[in-house]
């Protein structure tokens, strides 16, 4: 194996060549990311005799000490990597398979790729619901591609010893308990906005939602509710009042996506923390863009010297743990009034469907988070597909199809991520409300305070950052307790 040091000046590197790849095709300067070329650009990072020897050193008792927690830190990274490289062509293909599918209804057609989102931007329910079926039958239809990259991966996972992701069992309780604590507020909140947007609309078992009603009530809550264009206008402004800027210092660039490229707001740390691409879509959801300027700019607050570890390789929950906290924002009618130009009654009801929104997420994270193990031991199959649905659908009384949950098997956060960001996020705002009486951090000390956990990175996990920084463990009580004090539960 190549020396500790050229193996994680090589990691970097790949880890930047991908991230430029994936803006490339984000900005439409490329029609679509090369990653596999990437890979063979740097196989030193994603080669399975690197991941042996690692592994090997990382259990010799001949390794230096002061080595261990390097070396521990890269092994997830290149496991991951060595995988992803070795199904790199079931990858490619299953990619090929989405962008090739469209989506159809009512004679306008929509790439797969982005049309739940398309769902949510449909104001007429006739229209959304037929947009939201065939959606999902577009979705159920590519379950055997899906099928072949799981079958791919998971023989791959076993050749090389890399394990899945372990069953949180401290998180799985506190999800029931998630669960159980915040399902009247919720469904109650959910009726009276459901009626907000269609008077005879009601959830179930009386009435007949469905998952796309709140997709649209988390798009547009109310008409006006959210910027229809320069979203980042609010956050810019925000951000100016508490010191810390957007920009960054110019390490937060800002590119907005040509049509059809993004559905949603992305961040790429092209060189973390100096270089952070911010892109922004036209249509795109404005809580999610909100979210996505919080995550570019913790990690623009990175400091340069911090290791490989804080900047690349650490917990992912931490850093989407920002995204939480910079949406926490919109549940404060302050904010909403100040940033937004919200009279005080319209703001109440905003802050109201934003949490309600919020709580929607992560109630469907809680639900699926006991369903995980079995999905990535056993595969995703039709009928582990539609006992997920069906628990999906009596939690959040609204039906949910099948096919919309396909996409969460194999993209975006995991539920043990998205309520474990959550979690950590909840935990940074108590603390800086303790200390600085924050106002979602327009108090400039407390924004300071904030910048300076953010320079952190992610060297600690969420776990131990909480702990660090509260005294306390993580814990979803404390989010289930803040949202339905907002919901007025």
């Amino acid at each position: 194996m190549a020396s500790l040091q050229a193996l994680e000046d090589d990691v970097e590197a790949f880890c930047r060549a991908r991230e430029q790849a994936r803006a490339e095709e984000a900005t439409g300067q490329t029609a679509r990311a090369n990653l596999g070329a990437v890979e063979r650009a740097h196989s030193l990072a994603v080669s399975p005799d690197t991941l042996s020897a690692v592994r090997a050193a990382a259990t010799s008792p001949t390794t230096p000490e002061a080595q261990l927690p390097r070396l521990l830190s890269l092994l997830p990274f290149l496991g991951q990597a060595a995988v992803h490289a070795a199904t790199r062509e079931v990858e490619d293909a299953l990619e090929t398979a989405t962008r090739a599918t469209t989506v159809s209804a009512g004679g306008v057609h929509w790439p797969l790729s982005g049309v739940w989102q398309a769902v949510g931007q449909q104001a007429d329910r006739t229209r959304r619901a037929a947009l939201a079926r065939a959606a999902a039958t577009a979705e159920e239809a590519r379950l055997s591609h899906v099928q072949r990259w799981w079958e791919a991966r998971h023989g791959a996972a076993l050749a090389l010893g890399v394990p899945a992701v372990p069953a949180a069992l401290g998180l799985q309780a506190e999800a029931v308990d998630f669960l159980r604590s915040t399902e009247d507020g919720f469904r109650d909140v959910l009726g009276y906005a459901l009626r907000r947007l269609e008077d005879t609309l009601r959830p179930l078992p009386q009435g007949e939602a469905a998952l796309h009603d709140v997709l649209r009530l988390s798009h547009q809550p109310l008409p006006g509710a959210f910027p229809s264009t320069d979203g980042l206008g609010p956050v810019r402004r925000w951000l100016d009042a508490s010191g810390l800027t957007l920009s960054a210092g110019g390490h937060v660039q800002l590119a907005e996506a040509p049509a059809g490229r993004l559905p949603e707001a992305a961040c790429f740390g092209l060189q973390v923390p100096q270089h952070v691409l911010l892109i922004h879509v036209g249509q795109g959801s404005f809580p999610q863009l909100v979210a996505t300027a919080g995550r570019a700019r913790a990690l623009a607050a990175v400091t340069k010297d911090a290791s490989l570890r804080a900047r690349r390789l650490g917990d992912e929950a931490v850093r989407a743990s920002a995204g939480w906290l910079w949406r926490g924002a919109l549940l404060n009618e302050g904010w909403l009034r100040r940033f937004l130009g919200h009279g005080r009654t319209v703001a109440r009801e905003v802050a109201r469907l934003a949490a309600l929104a919020q709580l929607f997420e992560l109630r469907m994270a809680a639900v699926q988070l006991p369903q995980a193990p079995g999905l990535q031991a056993a595969g995703p199959s039709g009928a582990a597909l539609q006992a997920l649905a069906a628990a999906s659908t009596e939690a959040l009384f609204l039906r949910v199809p099948a096919g919309a949950l396909v996409p969460g098997l194999f993209a975006g956060p995991s539920p043990a991520e998205q309520l474990r960001a959550c979690a950590l996020a909840e935990c940074l705002k108590q603390a800086a409300d303790t200390r600085f009486d924050a106002e979602d951090f327009r108090n400039p000390t407390a924004a300071r305070w904030l910048a300076s956990v953010w320079a952190r990175g992610a060297e600690l996990d969420a776990e131990a950052l909480a702990q660090d920084v509260s005294g306390a463990p993580l814990s979803l009580a404390a989010v289930g307790r803040r949202l339905l004090a907002v919901l007025g539960a």
